[in-house]
């Protein structure tokens, strides 16, 4: 089977310790020759003959949320885009509650 290049959206990972889980975590996989997360992009790219579903549980099975990309790369950018807006308002939703409930 020929190698190919999958990517992967990311969620739940903030960290270099995170890269570091989620990329072994995919070398471990049969068929993986590479794995590389783009923290700053929140995806991973996989080259090798696994198969897209198994990367997707060994992530999962990391502690970790992945989809595979089926869109180009400028859709995949507003797809993340949209996922730190909302991960954005949720920060400023709970700093605001702590601040309120600190107060008292």
């Amino acid at each position: 089977m020929a190698q190919s290049k999958q990517t992967f959206t990311l969620s739940g990972a903030s960290c270099a310790s995170c890269v570091n889980k989620i990329e072994r975590a995919l070398q471990r996989l049969p068929g993986v020759a590479e794995a590389r997360v783009n923290l700053a992009e929140k995806t991973v790219a996989v080259r090798g003959t696994a198969a897209a579903d198994a990367c997707v549980q060994a992530i999962e099975n990391a502690g970790y949320g992945a989809a595979l990309a089926r869109v180009g790369e400028r859709e995949l950018r507003e797809q993340q885009r949209q996922v730190d807006r909302a991960h954005y308002r949720e920060l400023l939703w709970r700093a605001g509650l702590a601040l309120a409930l600190g107060g008292r």
